[in-house]
């Protein structure tokens, strides 16, 4: 057993040393008592029986042989001892339980009354009355205390699903309050025992305190589990945005979902939780995924490059050259009101798409004028309008690189532009 204040003989029989079958008491006791349950006082009992009433109705408890009765308040619950060298009663009873304590005061004989919920209430008479006062004073104090911080801890208990809710849905300001509500039940709760311990004369409350701090670990644990949750939300939607070219609002979501990790790894620390081995693999995943999307736009932009240099067809050509282009303008504009800086020099990827744009758009003439010509030979099948359709699509997107960039080749598109119209003039 746990060492307490003075050895459990001691304190429960400090004033009378010739009690009978003491030792059956201690043993009786002591397998009622937690490792760490602490014995604060005593009271022995003038009778050999405990009167428990109930519904109107009164029975007497006791036990065969010589019996002896006692009263022991520990810091978490209350125990009534009947006990004989024969047999032993222990009825314990949590403080939570307690509705009332009182004193049943006559001229011979004081009895302490408590009543619990739902068992009816117990009544037993004292030897010492001046022991007794101070007991009911402590039993009130103490019950009280519990049944308070228990109260705020349930309705703590109740909110914490919400802090885990909130953060998993990205609600920042709800979980702010949300939170704000658990720690003021867990506020309320330790300034109450602190409150008790000050009135009393009990020495502590450890389980009290240590129920109160499970608590506070769960509202640490709710939320660390919360943020992992949320953090592997917003790397999936970071991808999403990754594969549909969104490069900023790619890196701003791995960057929450980076600082959704690093706050549940430091809940996990601070509350001294084992550390899920998910934080850090994430972790990883994400400062990954970032030094991709660093480098990933100029990448592409030189690999669709390549590809259409390497090919004969035209329309492939175009289709490569135009994603080249998307990429490069990709390269040189993401990260714009971050600061998140992307692969690649900028006047180099400025060049580079000034490239791009100028062979972008004589790949377009080219393609118009391979579909005039295909439209020509076709005569007047379906095909020529079809071909024409295609050269039409491609004169305007070239029309459109001269109105925005100087680099496309404005009288190569207005030559084009004329051979077109010709064809369907004709």
């Amino acid at each position: 057993m746990a060492n307490r204040v003075g050895s459990l003989r001691t304190r429960l029989f400090s004033e009378n040393a010739k009690a009978p079958d003491v030792q059956t008491i201690v043993d009786t006791v002591e397998s009622e008592l937690d490792d760490d349950e602490f014995v604060h006082q005593r009271l022995l009992g003038k009778t050999d029986h405990l009167t428990v009433e109930k519904d109107g109705q009164k029975e007497q408890l006791t036990v065969d042989g010589t019996a002896r009765t006692l009263v022991i308040l520990t810091d978490r619950k209350l125990l009534f001892v009947v006990a004989s060298s024969e047999d032993t009663l222990v009825r314990p009873i949590s403080y939570i339980d307690i509705k009332d304590v009182d004193v049943d005061d006559g001229l011979l004989r004081s009895a302490l009354t408590v009543a619990i919920w739902p068992e009816g209430t117990y009544r037993l008479t004292i030897s010492d009355s001046t022991a007794l006062g101070a007991a009911v004073s402590t039993l009130t104090h103490v019950s009280q205390c519990w049944q308070y911080a228990v109260s705020m801890l349930e309705a703590a208990n109740e909110t914490l699903p919400a802090v885990g809710e909130a953060i998993e849905r990205g609600e920042l300001g709800t979980v702010r309050s949300e939170r704000a509500v658990v720690e003021e039940k867990l506020s309320r709760a330790r300034n109450r025992v602190k409150q008790t311990l000050d009135e009393s004369a009990i020495e502590d409350l450890p389980a009290l305190r240590q129920r109160i701090d499970s608590t506070e670990t769960e509202l640490y644990r709710t939320e660390m589990h919360a943020r992992i949750v949320r953090a592997a939300t917003l790397m999936s939607e970071g991808n999403q945005k990754v594969e549909s070219r969104e490069y900023t609002s790619a890196v701003k979501q791995l960057w929450r979902a980076r600082d959704h990790l690093e706050n549940a790894q430091m809940l996990a620390r601070r509350a001294s939780i084992e550390e899920p081995s998910v934080i850090e693999s994430r972790l990883e995943r994400a400062e990954h995924a970032l030094k991709n999307i660093r480098v990933r736009p100029l990448a592409q932009a030189k690999q669709a490059r390549e590809r259409a240099e390497k090919t004969d067809q035209e329309e492939v050509r175009v289709a490569q050259l135009n994603e080249a282009f998307e990429h490069y303008r990709d390269a040189l504009t993401a990260g714009w009101g971050t600061d998140f800086t992307f692969a690649g020099d900028t006047e180099t990827i400025r060049t580079d798409l000034q490239e791009v744009i100028a062979a972008l758009t004589r790949a377009r003439c080219a393609y118009a004028e391979s579909l005039i010509e295909t439209s020509r030979e076709a005569g007047q099948k379906p095909e020529a309008d079809k071909a024409i359709d295609l050269a039409k699509e491609q004169v305007s997107a070239a029309q459109q690189l001269t109105k925005e960039f100087r680099a496309a080749d404005e009288e190569l598109v207005k030559e084009t532009a004329k051979k077109l119209e010709r064809t369907q003039l004709e």
